[in-house]
């Protein structure tokens, strides 16, 4: 009996500590999200904000790897002649786009409030830089394709092949911060996991 006493105690304060209450209607389980084992967010409105937050944070980083690689492709073309260096010189080309593509996507993400203002609005910013990742994701993967085939005939490419694939893993991780999925080519348009609202 007094180990039931102490359980039903223990129960009442752990209980009282969580802050446990009564359910609203907003407490009721919702069916996940299509495509997703997790459940739906209990508040979407704040989901949308935090992925927003969370996908600018990490694609400001990535953006900052992508300018490590421009500068390193720019210093190889400097060293390279003829086709060699037109080859190379796409090499920039890709990663400067790559860098133009994820700039807005580095943009300061709708607020909270704006997010409850007008929620599809915020959803579609959101939507436009998964998009917007892909295109730089593509952009990178297309770089690092052509670093490879040039390592064959210049030396001294390895550091920029380290650092496009950086910049690709971040990208990578920005798209996902912001709900979606990486694309390839042959993927259909941009998958994402929000709920709708």
């Amino acid at each position: 009996m007094r180990n039931v006493l102490a359980w039903l105690v223990c129960s009442a304060v752990v209980l009282s500590l969580c802050g446990c209450r009564g359910r609203s209607p907003s407490d009721v389980y919702k069916p996940p999200v299509e495509g997703s084992s997790k459940p739906a967010p209990q508040d979407p409105d704040q989901a949308l904000a935090e992925q927003l937050r969370s996908g600018t944070v990490q694609m400001a980083a990535a953006s900052d790897s992508i300018q490590d690689a421009l500068k390193e492709a720019k210093r190889a073309v400097a060293s390279l002649k003829g086709d060699l260096k037109d080859a190379a010189q796409e090499v920039v080309d890709y990663i400067d786009d790559a860098g133009a593509t994820v700039a807005d996507a580095c943009a300061d993400p709708p607020a909270l409030d704006d997010v409850k203002k007008d929620f599809a609005a915020a959803d579609d910013v959101r939507k436009h830089r998964i998009a917007a990742g892909n295109d730089a994701y593509t952009g990178l993967q297309e770089a690092a394709g052509s670093v490879s085939d040039l390592q064959d005939q210049v030396e001294g490419l390895s550091t920029l092949s380290d650092l496009l694939k950086i910049a690709i893993s971040d990208v990578s991780d920005a798209i996902q911060a912001y709900g979606g999925t990486v694309q390839s080519d042959d993927d259909v348009p941009v998958k994402d996991k929000e709920s709708e609202h």
